[in-house]
């Protein structure tokens, strides 16, 4: 038997309860997308050590052990991406029919005179055209919340690694 809703709690706090009866492929999801931005940060670095210091100083087979890294890395990448296509569209699936569920149970303990009183097609209408779109605001949604916080770091990392990228010389003076 799952927990039941909090129906009085703010519309964020239900959704986050519904998140959280799958919050195994939630961990997933955001893990993978966690790694994502972790070997796209470190490409650019990884390219600009491979750029000026490998290939100067002629250093040919770590040169070509780092591209096979590289390369390996995003092969990783690319499953890593099949990973949160596949079971973040399953998490939003699983939440949407949790919702659904929960909204026509709701329906059948309403009274013969609700029903007197509001069209049952335009009811059924919405819950079914909302609970759809709750799917996707799972699934995008909580890619944005993760996205959307990553530049920050990914700056301040960038912003030490390449000082001068900043307008800064090699001592850190402007």
């Amino acid at each position: 038997m799952q927990k039941q809703i909090d129906y009085t709690a703010s519309p964020l706090k239900i959704f986050a309860q519904y998140l959280a009866r799958h919050r195994g492929l939630f961990a997933l999801d955001m893990g993978c997308s966690v790694l994502v931005a972790l070997i796209d940060l470190v490409f650019p670095y990884v390219s600009r050590l491979s750029m000026y210091r490998l290939l100067p100083d002629k250093s040919y087979a770590a040169f070509f052990w780092v591209m096979a890294l590289m390369a390996a890395a995003y092969v990783l990448k690319a499953g890593l991406f099949w990973l949160i296509t596949v079971f973040g569209h399953r998490m939003g699936v699983l939440t949407e029919s949790d919702m659904r569920r929960d909204l026509f149970e709701h329906m059948q303990k309403l009274s013969f005179s609700y029903f007197d009183r509001h069209r049952t097609g335009v009811l059924m209408s919405h819950i079914t055209s909302e609970a759809d779109l709750s799917r996707f605001l799972c699934r995008d949604a909580v890619d944005q919340l993760e996205a959307c916080p990553r530049p920050l770091p990914g700056a301040e990392f960038e912003r030490v690694v390449y000082p001068h990228a900043a307008g800064k010389d090699e001592e850190g003076q402007s």
